[in-house]
């Protein structure tokens, strides 16, 4: 009876993982698409291809290809966000390579 026990608390464990993980790739999801909303078509479609361009033309992820420059900036002050983003605009979404 106590391994049917452990095991019915196993399976709810289980459960409540999986849907912990659904709602985390919702939440990237809807994070992701609102991401690619905040920039122009062009960009967007660009960065949208940009991994298959990258495995296309055989870049190595860190030593040739290095992502976007606002996936390699961390800000010390978050409150300083809005002004890098109205300082730097698009030019947070340049490609860095090497």
């Amino acid at each position: 009876i106590e391994l049917m026990d452990a095991r019915k608390n196993a399976w709810k464990k289980e459960e409540a993982l999986e849907e912990r993980l659904s709602e985390c790739r919702e939440a990237q999801s809807q994070t992701r698409a609102n991401y690619f909303r905040s920039m122009p078509r062009a960009t967007s479609e660009g960065l949208r291809n940009l991994p298959g361009i990258v495995d296309r033309e055989g870049l190595v992820r860190g030593e040739q290809y290095f992502g976007t420059v606002v996936e390699n900036m961390t800000l010390k002050d978050p409150k300083f966000q809005t002004a890098v983003e109205v300082a730097a605009q698009n030019s947070l979404f340049h490609v860095i390579v090497d």
